[in-house]
């Protein structure tokens, strides 16, 4: 937990991390410990609202993170430069796919600073769900702590980031679907 969260752009991972330490720890002597050398930045925090945001679709129309309250949202931040956002989005097409039979918004917002290279490789790679180009990129990279790409998130239906189970025998399709039912 500690060197994840040490390297800033991992911060929320780290809390993740010590939600699930904390909650299955019989030995709670280590939670004020962790407590103690890291200040409140680990102590468990209620479920933080993502901030709102507005970008520019592919067709130039505002959109905005919280037009889809109500809604699951699987927010992929990228940038055509990123080789290992081009290959994610390459090597999960199919399952982007089924994420959003499931009722899932797939909100892909790019980092691009220009438009025609936005544009040129929307038109070379399939990516899944709606494209969206930011507006104040050094915002959004400040608002989502966003220190490396690619990132995601999931927003719940009421606004909230939401987390998959760590488990690696896990059906995210499943677990998507009961987001989307709850």
């Amino acid at each position: 937990m500690k060197n994840v969260y040490l390297r800033k752009t991992e911060s929320r991972l780290a809390k993740e991390k010590y939600a699930d330490f904390h909650q299955s720890n019989p030995h709670t002597a280590y939670n004020e410990e962790i407590i103690q050398l890291y200040g409140q930045q680990f102590q468990l925090e209620t479920v933080e609202v993502a901030p709102d945001f507005s970008v520019r679709d592919v067709n130039g129309r505002l959109v905005s993170l919280s037009d889809y309250k109500g809604k699951v949202v699987y927010l992929s931040f990228w940038a055509s430069w990123c080789k290992p956002c081009l290959r994610g989005f390459r090597n999960s097409v199919e399952l982007r796919k089924q994420i959003q039979q499931a009722g899932v918004i797939l909100l892909n917002v790019s980092l691009d600073e220009r438009d025609n290279v936005w544009h040129s490789t929307l038109n070379r790679q399939e990516i899944v769900g709606i494209n969206a180009k930011v507006i104040d990129k050094a915002q959004m990279q400040q608002i989502y702590d966003l220190g490396a790409l690619p990132a995601y998130f999931i927003v719940d239906k009421s606004g909230k980031f939401a987390y998959l189970s760590d488990d690696p025998n896990r059906n995210i399709i499943e677990e998507f679907k009961a987001m989307v039912n709850q």
